[in-house]
């Protein structure tokens, strides 16, 4: 048998203690940990809790169907002949040596094709995967590259038909700096247009708002659908951008905010307790955008796996994230 749980910070201390319970219940199940937190089972704790037998670090889709035609050629031994793994042994986690990420992404099957996933009030449609941004906070380049690869229009028209069909309201679209170009931008808009053009439905786009033009307003005004936008401002301290691994924000970004506040909802994300900022330094960040027509978000700074705050976490002095109670003692 095989268990596959997808990790991320949130839910890794419940699926490590399930896989703790189903390894006591039957120790020959393979558990194989991916997502965007399965990293989380190379530190010391994981690695001697003997839970998981495998970690995926990238995308699974490809990767779990040849695990599982190895597993039944040759039991557990056949994993480390599949590229992409981190498999267990006496001494730890082996590298199986790299794995290239898919480059056709419609060749991937829709969970609400399938019928994997029934979405409820809200939809989560992946539109691309993939950010050539390198924050030291965020997973992403690890976990899926720093290339950006991108569902097409006619696999996203045809998932967004779905929702229509199913009456979903909010729709997420899951593509990091959807604006970090004109053209993709403009053909999210023209499938926008074509699904929904008396405005049904509801749209949440993640923008960069340092890279907001006039041409990108336009296109927004466009879409006959409600917005809302998801805004990544993290802090508005020069300094701790840079050790994030961020570009300061541009003079124009509380004009490219207050233009994006009247075609729809604003909601700006910052961070307490990056590297090198300070309660003053924090406060003045949330004084400023306080003042904004926008709705604030404050995140408390997660050292994750597979970050590089993570990989540098002892020379920066930073406490990594850990699941304290996920194993059975």
């Amino acid at each position: 048998d095989l268990l596959g749980i997808s990790c991320t910070v949130w839910n890794v201390a419940a699926l490590a203690r399930l896989a703790g319970r189903v390894k006591a219940a039957h120790p020959e199940t393979v558990v194989v940990a991916g997502g965007p937190a399965a990293l989380h089972f190379l530190g010391p704790r994981g690695a001697a809790s003997g839970v998981v037998d495998c970690v995926v670090p990238g995308e699974g889709e490809v990767v779990l169907v040849e695990m599982i035609q190895a597993l039944g050629r040759g039991g557990k031994p056949a994993l480390f002949g599949v590229p992409g793994l981190l498999v267990r042994d006496q001494d730890g986690y082996r590298d199986t040596g790299p794995r290239r990420p898919v480059e056709d992404l419609d060749t991937l099957p829709s969970p609400y094709g399938n019928g994997l996933l029934r979405p409820g009030a809200q939809m989560i449609i992946e539109a691309a995967r993939g950010c050539p941004r390198v924050c030291s906070f965020c997973s992403t380049p690890t976990h899926q590259g720093a290339r950006v690869r991108r569902f097409s229009r006619a696999y996203l028209s045809l998932e967004l038909a779905r929702a229509m069909e199913l009456a979903e309201a909010h729709i997420f679209f899951i593509e990091p700096t959807l604006n970090l170009g004109n053209r993709r931008l403009a053909e999210i808009r023209d499938v926008i247009a074509e699904v929904d053009p008396s405005g049904q439905l509801e749209f949440f786009l993640e923008l960069d708002p340092d890279l907001v033009n006039a041409s990108q307003l336009g296109i927004l005004g466009d879409i006959p659908s409600s917005l809302e936008f998801g805004v990544g401002c993290q802090t508005l301290d020069p300094e701790v951008l840079r050790r994030a691994g961020r570009r300061p924000h541009k003079p124009d970004l509380d004009q490219n905010l207050r233009a994006l506040a009247r075609r729809g909802e604003v909601m700006v994300e910052i961070m307490l307790g990056l590297p090198g900022d300070t309660p003053g330094m924090f406060r003045r960040t949330l004084d400023h955008v306080l003042g904004l027509p926008v709705t604030v978000i404050v995140f408390r700074t997660i050292v994750a796996p597979g970050t590089e705050m993570w990989r540098r976490a002892d020379e920066l002095g930073l406490i990594s994230f850990t699941v304290r109670a996920g194993y059975p003692e």
